[in-house]
């Protein structure tokens, strides 16, 4: 996978079903990747901002445990048809206890 102009190594851990489980988000389904050795050329990069602040996902059930200093690519598929797809980095920061991923900022080249 190509991220901000360089190659990275993935490894792809499959989908969590989010229309069943938490049907208000309007949201069907996470699919997840974590990104080989891209934390520190990644780390400059900002986050992404909302109105709620740093933009994050926190879901207990990922398909993959998540680990401080990995970076992640998770495509959401919303209820609408339409895919938001994100690079996310695990700094270690945690949010009611869980460890969440906050997605970076990178522009399209």
């Amino acid at each position: 996978m190509v991220i901000a102009g360089k190659e990275y190594d993935c490894d792809y851990y499959g989908t969590v079903d989010l229309e069943s489980k938490i049907p208000s988000l309007g949201v069907r389904y996470l699919e997840v990747w974590s990104v080989e050795n891209a934390f520190e050329d990644l780390a400059p990069y900002p986050a992404v901002q909302d109105e709620d602040g740093d933009r994050f996902i926190c879901i207990p059930d990922m398909p993959v445990e998540l680990q401080p200093g990995t970076v992640y690519v998770v495509d959401v598929a919303m209820q609408d048809g339409s895919i938001d797809h994100g690079v996310y980095r695990c700094d270690g920061t945690r949010f009611e206890g869980e460890l969440i991923i906050i997605q970076i900022d990178i522009p399209e080249a």
